[in-house]
């Protein structure tokens, strides 16, 4: 009987080990699953987007009755951006110099890198506006060009050709010296130099009431900083300062 009840407790200590190894790979099963969710997320549509507002609450009613409801607050439009690798801006930077623009360049076959990093961010900011991904791409035209000292680009929106609807897309190869970040410091008003080179994104009339109104202003002045790919509808005008 002492034999019996050794071995008893001998199993009941093996299955109680068995039981915490159990629990613990578990644990960590469950915190594999809960990363792979969050990296592997599915990119149809962003977390934060157009299509990705909506809110659904509901309404107190008499005799405690609750009528659901969804609030989805109106949004004109969105934009994207990546930092692009610096080993894909040297082959940008080779094929725009191999192309000797006096002004304005087309770039007949861009980097292929280049190509797939913008076609992925089209991709993102077309989910996140239709709230699906029912839709083609493909690359209309990339165009380089060099702006010297004193030049600048009045304000003109580059539709595509291919599609009524589209999208289009603005990034520095290079910037000179002068050019920073640092100059987003400055003032904004005056000859200061906060303005210059800046690229600025005009996608609709502004209005004394907007900043009450909660609206956002119509001109977006994007940061000057090499690599930064912008991409957004190709209704939207843009402007570059001396």
């Amino acid at each position: 009987q002492q034999m019996d009840l050794l071995q008893i407790r001998a199993e009941i200590a093996q299955a109680k080990r068995r039981r915490d190894a159990a629990l613990h790979r578990a644990a960590e099963l469950e915190r594999e699953m809960q990363l792979t969710e969050v990296w592997k997320a599915p990119a149809e549509v962003p977390l934060i987007s157009a299509a990705g507002l909506l809110q659904r609450s509901a309404l107190k009613l008499q005799d405690s009755e609750r009528l659901p409801c969804e609030l989805w607050p109106f949004v004109y439009s969105s934009i994207a951006r990546a930092a692009v690798p610096e080993a894909v801006l040297f082959r940008l930077r080779q094929q725009l110099d191999s192309q000797k623009p006096d002004r304005c360049a087309v770039i007949p076959s861009p980097d292929k890198d280049f190509q797939a990093c913008l076609l992925e961010l089209c991709r993102i900011l077309g989910a996140a506006l239709c709230g699906h991904q029912d839709f083609a791409l493909e690359l209309d035209q990339v165009c380089g060009v060099t702006q010297q000292q004193g030049d600048y680009s009045p304000p003109v929106a580059y539709r595509n050709q291919k599609s009524r609807d589209g999208f289009s897309c603005i990034m520095d190869l290079d910037l000179p010296a002068s050019l920073s970040c640092e100059n987003h410091e400055r003032p904004t008003k005056g000859s200061y130099g906060f303005h210059d080179g800046l690229h600025n994104l005009l996608w609709k009339g502004d209005r004394t009431t907007d900043k009450d109104d909660l609206v956002q202003p119509g001109i977006i002045q994007l940061e000057l900083r090499v690599g930064q790919l912008y991409v957004f509808p190709d209704f939207v005008q843009t402007l570059t300062y001396p």
